[in-house]
């Protein structure tokens, strides 16, 4: 594939539920990895979710994905050499983005129990201390960790666009407390399926993004 024009120009974003099964994939390196998960909900996760890029893949550039060399690099990421593509996968659900910029995504399904304040103490950065806590008195022992909402959906966020950004820029390692997502752009969008709330993070130069939902098998 050497045709530019066939690139896409603007980020596009697919999310599905999971497929009934796992069925074998003719991408050896993806197989493998499924093959390696002792946890059957990974494995099932895992295997949508590539199932899903196919389709974004072959929605996009029109030619089966198999035309395009897909394979981890040596931060264990999954890349291709002519577009970018970012895979993530929440508790039933899946999300893949492909563009022809660097780009990461984050998908969350909201849990009361994990986006706390002690999660947020543990990963959050001054300088998004300072945004989600405002002026508060620094004489206040607990300035650095208080929250001023009660259902943690902004450490939700937090933890999306984190997770979004080490992929966007491809890191060795996810190391918190050392990406700022206040000086990024960001594209987010929260929904509820199942009775569930999600929470989606797109770390990308675009101002906006559209979510396409699609079945696979």
């Amino acid at each position: 594939m050497t045709n530019d024009s066939k690139k896409p120009n603007m980020p596009r974003l697919f999310v599905c539920k999971l497929a009934n099964k796992v069925q074998p994939l003719p991408h050896i390196e993806r197989q493998e990895e499924i093959d390696g998960c002792k946890n059957a909900l990974t494995r099932l996760e895992k295997y949508t979710s590539w199932q899903l890029l196919r389709h974004a893949v072959e929605t996009t550039f029109g030619v089966p994905m198999d035309m395009f060399d897909i394979h981890k690099n040596h931060n264990g990421k999954w890349v291709c050499n002519y577009f970018f593509l970012s895979i993530s996968h929440s508790n039933g659900l899946c999300a893949v983005a492909i563009d022809n910029a660097p780009i990461g995504i984050d998908l969350q399904k909201y849990q009361p129990q994990k986006f706390n304040k002690k999660l947020l103490k543990r990963i959050a950065c001054e300088n998004e201390l300072k945004q989600l806590c405002g002026d508060l008195p620094r004489e206040l022992p607990e300035w650095n960790i208080f929250v001023p909402y009660a259902d943690g959906k902004k450490i939700l966020s937090l933890w999306c666009k984190k997770e979004a950004l080490f992929k966007k820029l491809d890191l060795p390692a996810f190391v918190t407390r050392n990406l700022d997502t206040t000086i990024a752009r960001f594209v987010e969008t929260s929904f509820t399926h199942d009775n569930a709330h999600y929470h989606l993070a797109i770390a990308t130069a675009h101002h906006d993004i559209q979510m396409e939902w699609v079945e696979v098998e």
